[in-house]
């Protein structure tokens, strides 16, 4: 199988998720209900889109101050309201846990963020986020010439994705954050978990609300595939990353982030 078809195909799989929560979750709570996927991203996205928490250059301080904050007191997703946690959550990839048999513990690492969620359009800012969604590829293959006259096809990649842009964390310095977690877990029990592990990222919404996520990979005449993702991003300040059974809801890990 080539590389345009493998990552084809994690997308694809990716793409697809379990029903996700219309309801307000207790993050008190030490679980999640069962078939947990956290809220729906491109929903809350769409929602916050439609409301223009951005300040209007014809209302003042004041007036926007009182929009902004009845607006964050209304639902933004079901039952929950702007001024509520926010819980996103993603499945974890196989090759992002790993399990040793000898110690009965299991690993997580998840320190791929990126810098690719611009959230002033006018003026980019980008900061630390991931992908929370991703819709289903499409692909187009086309003939490119490089600077030598050499020929190659190519073949891109497309995808619709919702993300999460966490304010509190500076660029280029997601280092400074602890993303790995370890947990002790029985070896058949970790058979199974490791294929149904999720994260959860909590915390609360913050300005500017609302964003744009973009991340491009170019061809290469080596490495002739492109990748091209766009879509809306939920900024939030980031609080907790939790590691969880999407099957059962019970959680194993939980991360708090201090981004001083």
């Amino acid at each position: 199988m080539n590389n345009a078809r493998q990552l084809f195909l994690c997308m694809f799989l990716s793409s697809f998720s379990l029903s996700h929560a219309q309801v307000k979750i207790d993050i008190a709570e030490p679980n999640f209900p069962p078939r947990f996927t956290g809220y729906d991203c491109g929903q809350i996205a769409s929602r916050l889109a439609a409301l223009k928490p951005q300040k209007d250059e014809f209302e003042s301080t004041e007036q926007f101050q009182d929009r902004l904050d009845a607006l964050l007191a209304s639902p933004i997703y079901g039952a929950v309201t702007g001024i509520d946690p926010l819980i996103l959550a993603k499945r974890l990839e196989p090759s992002q846990v790993t399990y040793d048999a000898d110690r009965h513990v299991m690993s997580v690492s998840f320190g791929n963020l990126s810098n690719s969620f611009a959230l002033q359009p006018k003026a980019a800012v980008f900061i630390p986020g991931t992908i929370i969604k991703a819709e289903r590829p499409t692909t187009r293959e086309y003939a490119a010439t490089n600077g030598y006259g050499a020929r190659v096809n190519v073949t891109e990649l497309r995808r619709e994705v919702c993300g999460a842009g966490f304010t509190n964390l500076k660029a280029f310095s997601i280092s400074k954050v602890n993303f790995q977690t370890s947990f002790e877990v029985p070896t058949e029990e970790a058979r199974t978990l490791k294929e149904r592990l999720s994260l959860a990222f909590v915390g609360t919404l913050t300005a500017p609300y609302v964003g744009k996520y973009f991340n491009s990979i170019s061809p290469t005449f080596n490495s002739p595939t492109s990748l091209i993702e766009t879509g809306p991003a939920v900024a939030m300040r980031l609080d907790e990353v939790r590691v969880f059974d999407s099957a059962t809801g019970r959680v194993y890990s939980a991360v708090r982030v201090d981004a001083k």
